[in-house]
């Protein structure tokens, strides 16, 4: 099932309500925030630092309306207008060159309708909690390692949201993701429907994510 952003069909916007895009603006980076001075904002922040002139970042706090991480996401989706756009969760801190690298990997693979880097502990720092991917369903499986291992581009059955690169024009064909799953599975899910329209997954693993959060499936490689 596919969740359209067109106005008529989604209750989102119309064209003349979309933001005003500088005219250098290449990507939108999307921050859905959420109680973000407990939950490692100052990592985000920090990450915000080190992204290229040519991004855009529009944030959105869900503490008072509390409708959830992918309704949050939903709803800045709906904001952005870039050719590219990068989720950033709160609680991650991206390498430098991390949207360069993610770029080059779109550009390299023309039906790549999102990209993600090495996700890792950002306690642990070498431990990888996310390389790639197993079946999207059941559940999104994680393939996990240590330094030095899934150290090669590949194309998966889903990525993680944790922080994606998406292709905008993917959007407009596959929609948004599904707002039933209000807090996970919803990565995994809009990347099987995309899938279904012909695009690919794609795991870049030159450039890495500290992430926060716990990774409750997982297989080593």
């Amino acid at each position: 099932m596919a969740f359209p952003i067109s106005p008529k069909k989604q209750g989102g916007f119309s064209v003349s309500e979309i933001l005003i895009l500088p005219e250098k603006t290449k990507v939108d980076v999307l921050v859905p925030l959420y109680e973000p001075q407990k939950n490692g904002w100052i990592n985000c922040e920090m990450s915000l630092k080190t992204i290229p002139e040519y991004c855009r970042v529009l944030a959105r706090d869900d503490t008072e309306s509390k409708q959830g991480f992918t309704r949050n996401v939903n709803e800045l989706l709906k904001m952005s207008s870039a050719p590219y756009i990068l989720v950033l969760n709160q609680d991650t801190e991206i390498t430098p060159g991390y949207v360069e690298a993610l770029i080059s990997r779109m550009k390299a693979s023309p039906r790549a309708a999102v990209v993600s880097g090495q996700v890792r502990d950002i306690v642990e720092r070498k431990a990888i909690t996310w390389g790639g991917s197993g079946p999207c369903y059941p559940v999104g499986i994680h393939k996990v390692g240590y330094e030095g291992s899934l150290d090669k581009p590949t194309r998966e059955p889903w990525i993680t949201f944790v922080a994606p690169l998406i292709r905008r024009e993917t959007l407009i064909e596959v929609g948004l993701l599904d707002p039933n799953l209000v807090q996970i599975y919803s990565d995994s899910d809009w990347c099987l429907r995309a899938r279904a329209f012909g695009w690919e997954c794609w795991y870049e693993p030159k450039v890495i994510i500290y992430h926060k959060g716990n990774v409750s499936q997982t297989t080593s490689p």
